[in-house]
């Protein structure tokens, strides 16, 4: 494996193919083929947006599970802003981006008073149970809690 992947590395590389110095080129599928700009570019990393709401009583702090199936799976993070929430007014909502290898986020945190009532998936949980990595939390989120 770790032949092949040299071989990758100093060889078969995608900006200049040396495919006549190749010790594989009779068995190769790519050999000879012009690699074209396009092939060399990196896709853009897609953008995701996540509008949350912070709504905390004491030292406990409203906090829901992310479904399996979901971007960061069986993690807690703030829930979504829906109007669920009495939003605090005159707070300014706090923005971060979140670079990660293959995505980038942009997080957006308003700050509640009230929740009229909770989704199955929502708890009020403790806020050093987070800090504290007790409860598992992406960074950008146990970040807003420090």
């Amino acid at each position: 494996t770790q032949a092949i992947m040299d071989l990758g590395a100093t060889v078969c590389t995608a900006r200049k193919a040396m495919c006549t110095q190749c010790p594989l080129n009779a068995n190769c599928r790519s050999v000879g083929w012009v690699r074209t700009s396009n092939a060399l570019k990196k896709a853009a990393n897609p953008e995701i947006i996540y509008d949350w709401v912070r709504c905390q009583k004491g030292d406990r702090v409203l906090m829901q599970q992310r479904d399996e199936s979901s971007f960061w799976p069986a993690l807690w993070v703030f829930p979504d802003t829906s109007d669920r929430f009495l939003l605090d007014s005159g707070v300014n909502a706090d923005v971060k981006t979140h670079k990660l290898s293959h995505r980038t986020l942009h997080l957006t945190l308003r700050s509640a008073s009230e929740v009229t009532h909770l989704h199955a998936n929502e708890r009020w949980v403790l806020i050093n149970d987070v800090i504290e990595r007790r409860l598992p939390a992406p960074a950008p989120v146990a970040s807003w809690l420090d």
